[in-house]
């Protein structure tokens, strides 16, 4: 590790993370961009990416590579649960291995599931010092998920685990979020917070090909729909949609997207699309977000902070207490999760019907462009903040 004396040596930076560009992972395209500012801010550090030669089903092609990737053989690619835990959980110490064995500071992400886990056994021994950028939290998502119930003693292993070795420094995709991970670890860390999915792309010149009707009033689905996910929600709003007046976009992956082009798929007001670009964002008047309760702080989907960015207006199916309605409520509209299958249908009826005021939308689009200035400024402050304790804290 440098020393006091020694400010002009190199500070090496190994960066941890299951996905890595060219790879179109969202969490990849963030890592490469995290590598670019810390590579900016800390002039003379060397970045070194430890991630997995994987395919990932969906997203969208972006990002650069930034710094010198060093890619490991996938273990397991399959759908079988159980085989690619275990496949992912023994990722994570490979990539470890071979991030700890020349670095000075040691950035992990959550992915491949249990990262944090190995993070803080390994550098703790190494005596290494570690940033961690809370994603989805393991292993608090296999309880959400219903994979494992709050008691089992696997997870109580884990979660002892990791409270015993937490990190130097958290990246929290929110406030909410940043407070539950110290609950969990009981004890305060020095934080700052930088959501996923911000940018500051502009809208395309060119509208898309699925964006035909300027009379028509824009909804879109666009990303993952996974377990976190309210598959009942978006069905229930496609169903109410009038093809008069509304389109529906869908771009999907994940475990729930077949069920739901199954269900609705062949709706007049659904329009299916492979993929949707940052800057077609802007071309979708109302973004769907889905949370179920219960995943609350466990995820803060980026779709939503995207979708603010491309001055959209959101529909959150969730919880108040949610990083996405917290940052994002101005712009939106919430459906508090959870709810039955009457109250589903009324409130999205409601819901519907106050879209139909063009003043409501326009004042919800205005308040989406300056959250925009706001994420944009608190991602630079992040940004700034966490090379400040780089800086402090390695040297």
């Amino acid at each position: 590790m440098p020393g006091d004396n020694d400010a002009m040596s190199i500070l090496r930076i190994s960066l941890v993370n299951r996905y890595y560009p060219p790879n179109p992972s969202v969490t990849g395209q963030e890592a490469s961009k995290l590598a670019g500012k810390i590579s900016t801010l800390l002039n003379g550090s060397h970045i070194d990416v430890f991630h997995v030669k994987a395919p990932y089903g969906g997203g969208v092609a972006g990002g650069q590579v930034v710094g010198q990737p060093h890619p490991i053989a996938s273990i397991y690619n399959g759908k079988v649960k159980l085989m690619r835990f275990f496949g992912n959980f023994l990722e994570g110490p490979r990539l470890l291995g071979k991030a700890l064995d020349k670095t000075d500071l040691l950035i992990a992400m959550t992915d491949p599931p249990l990262l944090n886990y190995w993070a803080g056994k390994k550098c703790k021994k190494a005596k290494t010092p570690w940033l961690f950028w809370s994603m989805d939290l393991y292993p608090q998502a296999f309880v959400a998920a219903g994979l494992a119930g709050p008691n089992n003693l696997l997870v109580k292993y884990f979660l002892h685990s990791i409270k015993r070795c937490p990190p130097d420094f958290l990246l929290a995709l929110g406030v909410q979020q940043a407070r539950f991970i110290q609950n969990a670890l009981g004890r305060e860390l020095p934080y700052t917070v930088l959501p996923c999915g911000i940018h500051g792309e502009p809208k395309s010149e060119s509208p898309p090909s699925w964006r035909q009707e300027d009379d028509k009033l824009y909804f879109g689905y666009i990303g993952n729909l996974g377990e976190a996910h309210d598959l009942r929600f978006v069905a229930e709003i496609a169903r109410q949609l009038n093809p008069n007046r509304h389109r529906l976009v869908l771009s999907l992956y994940g475990s729930g997207a077949g069920k739901l082009i199954k269900e609705i798929g062949n709706l007049p007001v659904v329009v299916q699309t492979p993929s949707v670009s940052r800057g077609d964002l802007g071309y979708i008047d109302v973004h769907i977000v889905s949370l179920l309760s219960r995943w609350t702080h466990i995820c803060v989907p980026s779709k939503a902070v995207s979708a603010v960015c491309a001055g959209g207006i959101i529909l959150f199916s969730g919880s108040e207490d949610s990083d996405n309605w917290q940052m994002l409520h101005k712009a939106g509209f919430i459906m508090r999760e959870p709810y039955d299958s009457i109250t589903l249908s009324q409130e999205i009826a409601g819901l519907l019907k106050r879209l139909q005021d063009p003043a409501l939308v326009q004042a919800k689009k205005k308040a989406a462009v300056s959250i925009k200035e706001e994420l944009l400024n608190m991602e630079r402050k992040a940004y700034e903040t966490l090379a400040s304790w780089i800086r402090t804290y390695v040297h």
